[in-house]
C-alpha cells in the first residue's frame, strides 16, 4: 500500500527538482514514509521504536537492529536536512518550489549554514546525493519488496 500510495502520489505531483523538498524522490514525503512503514511494521512487537519524529524514529529503529547503522544514520540526517530546508523555504519564499538562480544572497547564505557547507554548488551536489541515497533506501526497503508481493499474487 505505501509503495502504490507514493507512486499514485509522484504521478499527481510530480517534483522537477530537489528544491521541491517534500515531493522529490528521495525528499521529505520518502523519508516520512519510510518511518512510517517501518513503524507500523515492527511497533507491535517493538513499541519503542514509536516516535513522532522522524529523525528520532530512525535513531530508535536502528537501535532496534530493523535497519543498518549507515541507513538509520543517512535517513536521520535526511529527515533533519530537508525539513530544515522545507521550513526555511517556507517562511521566506512561502513555498518549497524554488528557482535556485534567483534566490537572495542572504537565504543562499542560510541555507549553507542549515546544511553546514560553504559554496551553493556543494549545497546542490549535496541534496541531490542525499536524495537519490533516500530513494535507493525506499526502493530497498518497501518497492522492491511490494513488487515482489505483486507478483507473488498474481500466481
Amino acid at each position: 500500500d505505501v509503495a502504490e500510495m507514493r507512486a499514485r502520489i509522484a504521478r499527481e505531483r510530480p517534483a522537477e527538482s530537489y528544491w521541491q523538498v517534500k515531493d522529490w524522490r528521495g525528499g521529505l514525503l520518502d523519508v516520512e514514509f519510510l518511518a512510517q512503514y517501518l513503524i507500523l511494521r515492527f511497533a507491535a512487537d517493538q513499541p519503542q521504536i514509536i516516535d513522532g519524529n522522524t529523525a528520532q524514529a530512525f535513531e530508535k529503529i536502528t537501535a532496534a537492529g530493523l535497519i543498518d547503522a549507515a541507513q538509520g544514520e543517512l535517513l536521520s540526517e535526511a529527515a533533519r536536512t530537508w525539513r530544515r530546508l522545507q521550513a526555511i523555504l517556507r517562511l521566506t519564499l512561502g513555498n518549497d518550489a524554488v528557482d535556485p538562480n534567483n534566490l537572495p544572497a542572504d537565504l543562499k547564505a542560510r541555507m549553507l549554514k542549515a546544511r553546514g557547507t560553504d559554496r551553493f554548488a556543494d549545497l546542490e551536489a549535496d541534496l541531490y546525493a542525499l536524495g537519490h541515497q533516500v530513494q535507493e533506501i525506499f526502493t530497498e526497503i518497501i518497492e522492491i519488496p511490494a513488487a515482489e508481493l505483486r507478483a507473488a499474487a498474481e500466481c
